[in-house]
């Protein structure tokens, strides 16, 4: 097959970017894995293993980046990141547990859940 200009994948990633970037007037490293040159057979080979093979982000860190438009995902974060909060620094905001760290996101926010389970 014949060499061509290579397609990008995550092109819909850029605009978020942009627009965080110019909405927050900060900066922003953006780590990217580039492959120039790759045949047609290639390129649709690492299409299909980086789309079928990669691993999704936990629902931990699922309900952080949520937590502007979700209500319980906010107070879940909230009660983590709070200084005066009996969470704080009890709780990781990502799901990966420490010993320090042992309360995810995820376990707080289903807390909160049956909280007010009842009285919705």
């Amino acid at each position: 097959m014949q060499k061509k200009a290579s397609l990008m994948d995550g092109q819909h990633r850029l605009g978020g970017i942009e627009l965080y970037t110019k909405t927050t007037n900060t900066m922003l490293h953006v780590p990217f894995l580039a492959f120039h040159w790759l045949v047609e057979d290639e390129e649709i080979k690492f299409f299909d293993i980086i789309n079928t093979k990669a691993k999704g982000i936990g629902t931990s860190l699922s309900r952080f980046l949520k937590r502007e438009s979700d209500n319980l995902s906010w107070i879940a974060t909230q009660l983590i990141i709070d200084p005066n909060s009996p969470l704080f620094n009890k709780g990781t905001l990502i799901g990966k547990r420490t010993k320090e760290k042992h309360i995810t996101l995820q376990n707080v926010y289903n807390f909160l859940l049956l909280l007010i389970k009842n009285t919705t």
